[in-house]
């Protein structure tokens, strides 16, 4: 039960079939269903749905914990509007800086959700509160101390280090600014939310449901939406041609046929009989726009890694050949795509955190300085990490990756390759990533494609989780005694997760082992 609700709140018959006939012997089969129908964790929420009680206990306490923070208002202060901002961007401000303590953002790909979330911390810490930026993974962390942020978490390393009293969380005196909230799952959005239910913290949901959502049972942010509202940032600013921001705009709607008729138009959809000759057309229009503007920013995508180690070898050589890295080439066994080739020049993403080295899953940088033992990344104008490429094997080269590691990124420009794992959220994120220009190659059955591109899967809350009511003040009042004894230790004892002794995200092992070829 614990594995078939790992990725969602609820299962049906089937997915107890397929695992029953995939993970257990057929004469112990019978048997099995038998002990498991009759379980008293089942819990049946509606016609061929169930769930399990710990999971509604957890989705009932999370949105306890939301509505205990959404009825309260203790930080309600004056915002500052700055210049740069638009109409829209200042109606966030003030809808947040004049809200509760639960308060919900639903920003659109490339609508300016950084630079609204920037004015909101101005407007705090000139008031003298303390302003965390959180975010569920380190890179998007990381952009959010580049945009000015003093304090920027990874959400899980900012939960361990308050619960091993390594960080002093202020009484009513701090805001959390969360970003790509609806990435974050549920157990750790309930956790954050209690955590800053028992020191009166003001927390500030920036996400959007329709792009990629958590690894495990999500849809928390979706159901605060929904429950106690929200402010939505529509116009989009990252792309400055029309016709690139009237396809992105009908994609985050749904309007999926009506954004591949324009794809089709504008030239940014190539389709092909065979997925040969669609990277071959890929790879021919990247190498003809980057003869034009090398010095613009670019990145190939695809879902599946092994593609993605073809294209990074690929553009290596072809850069290689013209000149623009170093003639030596450095054979490095990396930990996710085997052995490559690596020269100065190169693009280069890190793809795993070290606290050490001062390096985080997602980090981008140029090598500067390469030899057996030794490689320089030179990050930004200020910094470079320094590293042995024998002992810090998990990097790749940056110039193609997988859809899900760039949401939250932008680049000038942007080609992606189909596959039958692409949805809908894919599909968004990765036709949003662009300011000049994207290039979506498909190939086959170009209705399978438009199949593809139109499934939504979905990650909800149970119907009655959210059905659920506490009107009685008196039960109100039990449910807050107890919630407030009874702590999430079991929470912090993740054996899943490994963890830096001050409290940093290192790795996730379930992750690491899904991922093929990926040696630990």
């Amino acid at each position: 039960m614990q594995q078939l609700l790992e990725d969602d709140s609820v299962f049906n018959k089937k997915a107890v079939i397929r695992f029953a006939e995939k993970h257990i012997d057929v004469e112990e089969r019978e048997v099995f269903l038998g002990q498991f129908w009759s379980s008293k964790e089942l819990v049946l929420v509606a016609e061929n749905l169930y769930t399990s009680k710990t999971v509604l206990r957890e989705e009932q306490k999370l949105l306890r914990m939301a509505a205990r923070l959404a009825g309260k208002s203790r930080f309600i202060v004056e915002p500052r509007h700055e210049i740069e901002l638009n109409a829209e961007q200042k109606r966030v401000i003030d809808y947040v800086c004049r809200g509760s303590n639960l308060t919900c953002i639903e920003g659109r790909a490339g609508t300016g959700k950084s630079r609204a979330l920037c004015a909101v911390r101005d407007t705090y810490e000139a008031e003298g509160y303390i302003v965390r930026g959180l975010a569920p993974t380190s890179s998007v962390a990381h952009d959010m101390q580049q945009n000015g942020f003093k304090y920027s978490y990874n959400v899980h390393s900012f939960l361990y280090r308050q619960y091993h009293d390594r960080l002093k969380i202020a009484q009513r005196k701090e805001i959390w600014l969360v970003d790509e909230a609806a990435m974050v799952p549920n157990p750790v959005m309930g956790e954050l939310l209690d955590v800053a239910w028992r020191n009166n913290a003001k927390v500030v949901l920036i996400g959007d449901e329709k792009q990629l959502c958590a690894i495990g049972r999500g849809g928390a942010f979706k159901a605060c939406v929904e429950r106690f509202g929200s402010v939505s940032l529509e116009q989009i600013v990252r792309q400055k041609d029309e016709h690139c921001r009237v396809i992105t705009e009908n994609i985050a709607a749904g309007k999926i046929r009506e954004a591949l008729f324009q794809m089709n138009e504008n030239g940014a959809w190539n389709h092909k009989e065979t997925e040969q000759e669609a990277i071959q057309n890929m790879m021919n229009i990247w190498y003809e726009n980057y003869k034009k503007q090398p010095q613009n920013s670019f990145v190939l995508l695809e879902y599946r890694n092994e593609y993605v180690r073809l294209f990074n070898s690929h553009i290596h050589d072809v850069l290689q050949a013209r000149g623009e890295l170093g003639s030596d080439n450095i054979k490095v066994n990396t930990a996710r795509y085997g052995f490559m080739n690596f020269s100065m020049g190169d693009s280069i993403v890190f793809r795993a955190n070290n606290a050490e080295l001062g390096m985080h899953n997602g980090q981008r940088g140029i090598l500067i300085a390469a030899d057996r033992h030794r490689f320089v990344v030179q990050i930004n104008d200020n910094q470079s990490i320094e590293f042995d490429p024998y002992q810090y094997t998990d990097f790749q080269h940056g110039y193609a990756g997988t859809i899900h590691s760039t949401q939250g990124l932008t680049f000038d420009y942007v080609y992606t390759l189909h596959s039958h794992h692409v949805d809908q959220r894919l599909f968004y994120v990765a036709n949003s990533r662009h300011k000049l220009s994207c290039h979506y190659f498909s190939y086959g059955d170009q209705a399978r494609v438009y199949q593809d591109v139109s499934r939504l899967p979905a990650r909800d809350f149970c119907s009655e989780s959210l059905k659920r009511e506490v009107p009685h003040w008196l039960t109100k009042t039990m449910y807050a005694i107890r919630d407030y004894m009874c702590k999430n230790h079991e929470f912090y004892q993740n054996p899943y997760r490994q963890y830096h002794e001050r409290g940093v995200l290192i790795t996730n092992i379930k992750e690491n082992a899904r991922m093929p070829g990926y040696r630990t």
